[in-house]
């Protein structure tokens, strides 16, 4: 990839960063690592938070929550500065987070905003990323980041990261 890259124009990308609720959250047991290995089901619900990115001359945040950090802590940065390294971009881009989804709650938010600013400054940058690389890269950042990068309903063992996926897109159905 062109670490020159440069942004795709300088159009607001605003988009929804959904929560998801666990169904039937089975912990098997505490990992070595700390993590637990899991069994559950994933499911996006329609509450969200919103993100939205746009060019810049150096990587920046600012979020609606001014009790949320908006420097390296923050997984939206984290997100952005991992993708910036996967894919060898130099250029910046200034991301505002509407935060909405409380923190904390489980339902997701953080990671559901880190997948959210892979999406979108990957579309920014435009870097063409296999879908099993930007997977790979959430992973990195969190259990439940891969999730938002999938379809909208999976069964989730490990930590959470891997995904079996429960949604027919085709019909619109949930299965297993």
């Amino acid at each position: 990839m062109n670490p020159s890259r440069t942004p795709s124009a300088s159009v607001l990308y605003p988009q929804l960063a959904p929560a998801k609720i666990n169904l039937g959250l089975h912990v098997i047991r505490r990992r070595d690592d700390g993590y637990h290995d899991l069994e559950t089901v994933f499911l996006r619900v329609p509450w969200a938070d919103r993100l939205s990115v746009r060019p810049a001359a150096r990587l920046r945040m600012t979020c609606s929550d001014p009790a949320l950090p908006t420097d390296e802590r923050n997984l939206c940065m984290k997100a952005a500065r991992a993708l910036q390294t996967a894919a060898g971009v130099t250029a910046g881009a200034a991301l505002h987070l509407d935060k909405r989804l409380p923190y904390g709650a489980g339902l997701g938010g953080g990671s559901s905003d880190a997948a959210t600013t892979l999406r979108l400054l990957a579309a920014l940058w435009n870097v063409a990323i296999p879908p099993d690389r930007l997977h790979a890269i959430g992973a990195t950042l969190g259990s439940d980041v891969p999730f938002f990068l999938g379809p909208p309903a999976a069964y989730a063992t490990g930590r959470g990261e891997r995904l079996e996926p429960l949604y027919d897109p085709a019909t619109q159905a949930l299965y297993r």
